[in-house]
Formats: structure tokens, C-alpha cells, sequence
């Protein structure tokens, strides 16, 4: 028996039936057991190279063919083996004469220099030399090398494997003294690369005696064909007579199979995967072997013959579940286990009905008997979800939302609960009135506000003044004494019947504008008939418009600052000014009584000298016009206001003493003349200054 030596990675099949591809038989196994036995007989089928079993615990020889083993059931044998292939060699033992091969030499049918001959037998006076198998067909004999690197025998195969292991061998001798040499090449492809390496320098030792010479452990690669070559090597041309026989090229057969036990003694078992009260347990058949039939009792009243079988507990607790298991022979075990349906939780949740706006908080009120919850899942009813064991969510409007809870509980067991949650609607603030006013105003607001189903029930109104109302339609006050504009903003808060609010304002939403104050100057203090030529100053503040009254029949002016001219007779004209501001909304009025004057009856003048010499010593007003000389007066007062000088005769004027003080000093003093005009028969009063130069 030939011995496989292996190297690399060798993919084993594990195939049933009498061959495999490529020719290579397959092992079949068989054993016979009794029910109740320890030991059975493993058999494989004959004719491999060699037999190894695994595991080898249990076995009585793990080498053999068929061992004994222990009889478990369920115990799984494997089983490798190797033998040779078919032969792909084609007429390599030479029965078929000269045929299936190529050579350098020349054949000839008898001994011949240079030349090779395929016969029977080899006879020469000095020694013989027959067939090398038993049937003694034919052998190839070379005679003399002829030359180095002569091809002496070739042979192509294209029916090999890729990537599988080949064995190749064949048989040879010398055929008289000297000492044969060549090599032998295994090639790839008809190219003639060299895929592997060679064998040379092959010596033959003996005389006329076959030896068996090759490879055992050639792989294929990629190759889907091979050449065998046998290639002389001698290089005196002479002397190199061998011959060759039955040679052989063959795929090595590797294969595993495996048997598993299934009779002899029975263990039953099974595992279980308990489910919920109302939902399905598994139950899974773990009896080695192969039983043939199974009866299941539950516990609970229930049976079942599937082998894996699939029941309903209705109730949680702890069932007797046992299984009978069978096998053809009658081998019979059973097993109880205990089975734990856990117990159902019970879902529950609490929650506030509120405003649609207002945070909804889900509070978890599930409860389990035994084990905990430990999942929740949340559904709001909009759309949403949460796995937190306590959950808020805030809905985008009002409405009523079926919120279901499912728990889950650390025996995966699961309830739910489904609640409808209210989130009520809230009313719409809104509200209008004017927006502008004057000074000191009282405006009306109407509430605008809206609500679809639950009305409103209260209001709130704050107009940044300090004034609110509780009322729909309120009426605040607003003063302005201030001389810019003031904004208020108003808010608006509205409460429905469920609590619910909505809060509407507007920042700046009312301007109050400060009332215009009227007032005016003119010029001059004291217009007369012959300069009656009026020029008015507005002083006003905060207006933007303007209406003036002269006071006589054709008198009115719209400008800011007009000028005007009293045409009639001397007398007293009421000037009014009338000033708006905010589109005429806003208004104030001034008036002034203005005295248009005769013509002056006299004249002053405004400095005199003092000083001794014959020109302006005196200060005296000089009349052009008629007076009432009883009533006149004349008064000096200097810069303190006191009196330095009186006069009630016209004639009689200031020379600038001070009583019995002599000379004032130089400087400005003033004057005052009262007197009354004959012409009007109206009194009047003068002022002035007057300047003292010595």
C-alpha cells in the first residue's frame, strides 16, 4: 500500500454515491446497532489506500477500516479516505504496442543503435529481459541515448482536474552493464514549460530488476493538462540502453463522510423558548439521534406529536412540560422541564387635559407583578413618538388624540393602553381704534378677538400708560404735555372658558402729539398813522399751520411771520393767531390789542452837553404838534431808577444838575414824558434815553 504525503489547503467533500467527479470513488459507512446497546460496528466500504476516523475517542482503532465504537446516540463519526483515480495514461503498458506516444528515436521492431522498440521480451547471449507486469505484454526499451536532451518517450493528457493533486509513477531497468541516465519531466501544457521540477541523474542500481520511480504529490494549478516526458541524458551517444514500463498518472482520491449514530440507547431532551400568556412558546427537539416519532404534554391539558411544536399558555406560571421521544427500533426516553410563563404587565398612564400651547406630560402608571418594564413606546396621535418612560410633548394645535402606551417587560412580555387626551383651543387677540391723537385724549378701543367653540370669557387690556381694563371695548385716556411725540403700546390678553389665552400687542400701536401753544411779537412797540407798517414775530411752538387775523375788515394772512399795514384811522385792532398741528386736529389761539398811534406831537433828542458853552445845554423835547400843556410831565431817572429830574412846564428843561448836587455824571439816562393829545383828547406815555456828554 502506498503512503500520501500532503501539503496545502484540500478542499473535502462530503458526497454520497459510488463516485465523485473525476472518477474518484466514494466511501459509503454503515453500522448496526441494537436498541440498547453500547457498540456498534462501523463499516466502510473496501477498496481505498487508506482509512482515518475522527474523533478517535470511542473508537477501537481509528486506522482501520471498520473499528469499533461506543454507541451514543447522536454521535457524529467522520471518516477520511485515499485512493488512486482512474488511470490517465493512455496504452502505458505497452499492450497496445507502438501507439499513444511520441519519442526522438526512430522506432525500430529489434535491437538498433540510436533506436527504441516496444516487445515482449529482450534476449541476448549474455541476459534477458521480459515484460514488467505478469500478463507480459509489452515494454519500451531504448537503445543508446543517441546525443543529450533526446526526448524518448512523451505522452499529453488533457483530461486532468485544476488545482487537484495527481500521482504519477512508473517502472524501469537497465538492460545491460552501463549505467543509464535521463531524466523525467512532468510538464504543464504541450508548450513545454516546466510547471514542476524535475528528477535528474537517475542511476539504476541493479541488474535487469524493475524499480518503480515517480511523483506522489503533483497539483494541477490552473492546468487542464499535462505532458510526461522522459528526456535522455547521455552525452557519448552510446552505451545508454534502459527500458521502460507501465507507466501511470493518476488524480489521489481524497474524501470525508460521516455517520451519525441514531439507535441505540435514547437521552431525550429539548429546549424551550417561553412566550406571554396568549402568545406561542417553542419548543425544540435536542434528542441525539434521529427519533421517529415524539409526544409532547404541556402541562396544562394540552399535547402535540410535531417535534417542534409551537403552544399558546393562556395563563403565566410554571408548567410540567414533557416530551416521549421514539426511535424506529422502539428506543423510548422521555424528560420534563419546567416551563416559566412569565407574567402579563399592565399599562397605564396619567396626563392633564390643557391648552393646545401648554407642554402635555405623560406620567407612566404601568405596573408588573414580577420581573420590570423596561421599554415603553409612546404614540401621541399626531404623528409623534417616544421611548422615555415619562414623556412630555407639545401638539401644534388643538384637538382630542388617542395616546397609546405599550410596556414591555424584562420577560418580553407586552400590554397597551390607549387614552384620549384633549388639548383645547385657545381664542385670537386682536383688537383696533385710531392710532394718532392730540394732547389730552380719550379714545375708544373695539375688541376684535375671535374663537371658534369655547368663548371668550375675559379680557385684559394694558395701554403703557398705567391704565387697564377688564372690559371688551374700553375707552382710555392719553395726556401729552410734553413737546415731543409719545407712543404707547397696547396689549391685549384674552381668556376663553377653559383658561386657554391668547396675548395680541403692538409696540408703539398709539401717538399722542403735544397740543401747539400760540404766541406772537410785532414791531413796532408803537405803530402810528405814519408808520403803520406792522411786522409780526410767531413764537409758537409744536404747530405746523398757520391763521392770522389783522383785526380790521381786509386783514388775514397763512404765512408764518406776515407784515401788515393798517391803512384806517388811528385806533385799537384785536390781532388773533390761530395755530394747528397733526391735520388741524390739534389747535391753540393767541390774540393781542395793538394801538396804531396819531402822528408824534414832539420830538426828542437822545443827547446833550453840559458843559458850559453856548450850543445844546439843555435837554427839552421839541413839540410840532398841539398838546394839552396841563397834563404834560417830564421825568429823568437814572441807571438805579431813581429820579434826578421832574417837569410839568414844556418850557422848562433838564440841564443835567442833580438838585443841589450839580452834574451827573456822563452816561445814559431815561426819560418818561406823559401827556395827553389835543387832537384825540387820548392820553399818552413816552420813553426813552437820552446821553449826557460833558
Amino acid at each position: 500500500m502506498k503512503t500520501y504525503i500532503f501539503s496545502g489547503v484540500f478542499l473535502l467533500l462530503c458526497l454520497s454515491g459510488a463516485a465523485q467527479p473525476g472518477g474518484c470513488p466514494l466511501p459509503v459507512i454503515s453500522y448496526t446497532a441494537d436498541c440498547g446497546a453500547d457498540s456498534t460496528q462501523l463499516m466502510a466500504s473496501p477498496g481505498f489506500d487508506s482509512y482515518t476516523w475522527f474523533p478517535a475517542a470511542g473508537l477501537s482503532d481509528s486506522t482501520v477500516q471498520n473499528p469499533m465504537a461506543l454507541l451514543n446516540i447522536g454521535a457524529t463519526y467522520n471518516l477520511i479516505t485515499t485512493t488512486l483515480g482512474p488511470e490517465l495514461v493512455f496504452n502505458g503498458d505497452f499492450a497496445l504496442g507502438n501507439t499513444g506516444f511520441i519519442s526522438g528515436q526512430i522506432y525500430s521492431s529489434w535491437y538498433s543503435p540510436c533506436n527504441y522498440y516496444v516487445a515482449p521480451t529482450f534476449f541476448t547471449t549474455a541476459y534477458s529481459l521480459t515484460d514488467h507486469t505478469p500478463t507480459a505484454d509489452n515494454f519500451f526499451m531504448s537503445v543508446d541515448g543517441c546525443g543529450p536532451a533526446t526526448i524518448l518517450w512523451e505522452q499529453t493528457i488533457s483530461t486532468i482536474d485544476p488545482f487537484e493533486i495527481y500521482d504519477f509513477s512508473f517502472w524501469g531497468t537497465k538492460v545491460d552493464y552501463n549505467q543509464p541516465i535521463y531524466e523525467m519531466h512532468l510538464i504543464g501544457n504541450v508548450t513545454g514549460d516546466v510547471v514542476v521540477a524535475t528528477q535528474t541523474g537517475v542511476v539504476y542500481t541493479g541488474i535487469w530488476d524493475w524499480d518503480e520511480y515517480g511523483f506522489s504529490s503533483w497539483n494541477s494549478g490552473a492546468n487542464t493538462s499535462v505532458t510526461i516526458r522522459i528526456v535522455n541524458l547521455e552525452t557519448n551517444g552510446f552505451g545508454n540502453d534502459f527500458a521502460l514500463d507501465d507507466f501511470s498518472f493518476r488524480k489521489i482520491c481524497v474524501d470525508t463522510t460521516s455517520v451519525t449514530l441514531s439507535e441505540g440507547v435514547l437521552t431525550a431532551d429539548f429546549d424551550f423558548t417561553p412566550g406571554c400568556p396568549g402568545t406561542e412558546s417553542s419548543f425544540t427537539d435536542l434528542t441525539p439521534g434521529t427519533p421517529d416519532s415524539w409526544s409532547w404534554n404541556f402541562g396544562d391539558g394540552a399535547t402535540s406529536t410535531d417535534q417542534n411544536p409551537q403552544h399558546v399558555f393562556s395563563n403565566s406560571g410554571t408548567y410540567p412540560v414533557t416530551l416521549f421521544a421514539t426511535t424506529l427500533s422502539g428506543c423510548q426516553d422521555s424528560v420534563t422541564l419546567s416551563v416559566l410563563v412569565p407574567e402579563l404587565p399592565v399599562a397605564d398612564f396619567g396626563f392633564v387635559n390643557d391648552c393646545y400651547y401648554n407642554v402635555a406630560a405623560f406620567t407612566d402608571l404601568s405596573t408588573v407583578s414580577s420581573g420590570s418594564i423596561n421599554q415603553w413606546e409612546w404614540n401621541f396621535g399626531d404623528g409623534s413618538t417616544s421611548l422615555l418612560q415619562n414623556s412630555t410633548h407639545l401638539y401644534s394645535g388643538s384637538g382630542t388624540f388617542n395616546v397609546q402606551l405599550v410596556v414591555t417587560s424584562d420577560a418580553n412580555c407586552k400590554d397597551s393602553v390607549t387614552q384620549v387626551i384633549n388639548r383645547f383651543e385657545a381664542p385670537v387677540a386682536n383688537f383696533s381704534s385710531i392710532t394718532e391723537a392730540c394732547e389730552q385724549a380719550c379714545i375708544p378701543f373695539t375688541d376684535l378677538s375671535t374663537f371658534v367653540d369655547i368663548p371668550i370669557a375675559s379680557w385684559q387690556w394694558d395701554f403703557g400708560n398705567g391704565q387697564t381694563f377688564g372690559t371688551p371695548d374700553p375707552v382710555p385716556c392719553f395726556t401729552n404735555l410734553s413737546a415731543v411725540v409719545s407712543s404707547f403700546d397696547v396689549t391685549l390678553t384674552v381668556v376663553n372658558d377653559s383658561g386657554c389665552q391668547h396675548t395680541f400687542s403692538v409696540a408703539d400701536y398709539l401717538q399722542i402729539f403735544p397740543k401747539p401753544v400760540a404766541s406772537f411779537t410785532y414791531s413796532p412797540n408803537d405803530p402810528d398813522v405814519t408808520h403803520s407798517t406792522v411786522q409780526f414775530n410767531n413764537t409758537s411752538q409744536f404747530a405746523d399751520s398757520y391763521a392770522w387775523n389783522f383785526g380790521d375788515s381786509d386783514g388775514s394772512s397763512n404765512e408764518t411771520d406776515p407784515s401788515h399795514v393798517y391803512e384806517n384811522s388811528p385806533g385799537s385792532y384785536l390781532v388773533t393767531l390761530i395755530v394747528s398741528s397733526f391735520n388741524g386736529s390739534c389747535a391753540d389761539t393767541a390774540q393781542v390789542m395793538i394801538t396804531i398811534l396819531e402822528d408824534p406831537v414832539f420830538y426828542v433828542p437822545n443827547c446833550f452837553t453840559p458843559d458850559g458853552d453856548a450850543f445844546n445845554q439843555v435837554f427839552l423835547p421839541i413839540f410840532t404838534e398841539s398838546f394839552d400843556p396841563y397834563a404834560f410831565h417830564l421825568t429823568i431817572f437814572n441807571r438805579w431808577g431813581e429820579i434826578v429830574f421832574e417837569s410839568y412846564n414844556a418850557a422848562i428843561g433838564w440841564d443835567g444838575t442833580y438838585e443841589n448836587k450839580g452834574l451827573v455824571q456822563d452816561g445814559v439816562y431815561v426819560w418818561r414824558i406823559s401827556l395827553k393829545e389835543s387832537a384825540s383828547e387820548m392820553p399818552a406815555e413816552y420813553t426813552g434815553h437820552v446821553t449826557i456828554l460833558k
